[in-house]
């Protein structure tokens, strides 16, 4: 059996347990759509069990998955920063479902909009599985003097590769940024409180660590995304929330609200009187003939 036909059969294995668990994961949540916080909660503070109990097997994985991690920097990485978001959810899942009361326009005043937040249950796009690493561990290359057009100037990096840009000024840097996607991540390295705000204001990444690189990811109160090609949307806190929730409004006329009012003909006194208020009176000039 060639290395192709054996990879093309481990591919179709994999892509049906992914199918399996994905249908397994519908029907349990058509079964319960919309748990209440005390299930959440449950169910946040099991996984985080899991995860400590695991913690040397899942770093074990990482470790053959990566050719060589060492399993300090798995934990700190990804386990931790995963515990450090289940106790942050922990702690305020519940007020996040709440329901926001909103306001109602003025004719419809008396009446009652809410939004609710409404879980929009389970989404997997299934990958075929990667071979796993050599175990060859990769030193540090710090790569000078590219062109454009190199890979390594384009694509996303997950080794120990680090491009080394010149420029002599903040405008050349920023300019530099700013005729290239997106980035997830901006690392500013500067003392010059000038400087910094010039570099956030004008520039856009998904997260910004000042001084430092990635720790922005770990603090679970702020949301953490990407932007443009990077990636859509923002996960951690109340805004990984807001994220994987759907925001339902929900209008409730009362029973004696006269809706009838805004209903045709339209040529009677309060829809007429609704119109001149909010809209004016159209310009003459443009053309157009009103009919009621």
């Amino acid at each position: 059996m060639t290395d192709k036909t054996n990879l093309l059969r481990i591919s179709g294995a994999f892509s049906e347990r992914v199918a399996r668990l994905f249908a397994a994961q519908q029907a349990a949540f058509l079964k319960q759509p919309y748990p209440e916080a005390a299930q959440r909660i449950a169910q946040l503070k099991a996984l985080r069990t899991q995860i400590s109990r695991y913690q040397d097997v899942l770093a074990e994985a990482m470790r053959k998955d990566f050719g060589y991690r060492p399993a300090a920097e798995s934990k700190m990485v990804d386990l931790l920063g995963s515990t450090l978001e289940l106790n942050h959810a922990i702690k305020h899942v519940k007020r996040w479902m709440k329901s926001s009361r909103r306001s109602v326009e003025w004719m419809f005043l008396t009446n009652r909009v809410e939004v609710t937040y409404q879980p929009k249950g389970a989404s997997v796009e299934a990958c075929a599985p990667i071979p796993a690493g050599t175990g060859r561990q990769m030193p540090l290359h710090i790569v000078t003097n590219m062109s454009p057009d190199m890979a390594v100037m384009k694509e996303e990096l997950f080794g120990p590769v680090l491009p080394i840009v010149p420029y002599d000024t903040m405008e050349e840097a920023i300019a530099f940024i700013n005729k290239r996607p997106r980035p997830l991540a901006l690392y500013c390295f500067s003392h010059n409180g000038h400087e910094r705000d010039e570099l956030l204001r004008r520039t856009h990444s998904g997260g910004v660590s000042v001084n430092d690189w990635g720790w922005h990811a770990i603090n679970h109160d702020a949301p953490f995304g990407g932007v443009g090609n990077s990636g859509m949307g923002n996960y951690h806190g109340e805004e990984g929330f807001r994220e994987l929730s759907h925001a339902k409004t929900v209008f409730q006329r009362h029973r004696f609200f006269p809706i009838g009012l805004f209903y045709p003909p339209y040529g009677t006194f309060v829809p007429r009187l609704v119109l001149k208020v909010f809209l004016g009176k159209g310009d003459p000039e443009l053309g157009g003939q009103a009919r009621h």
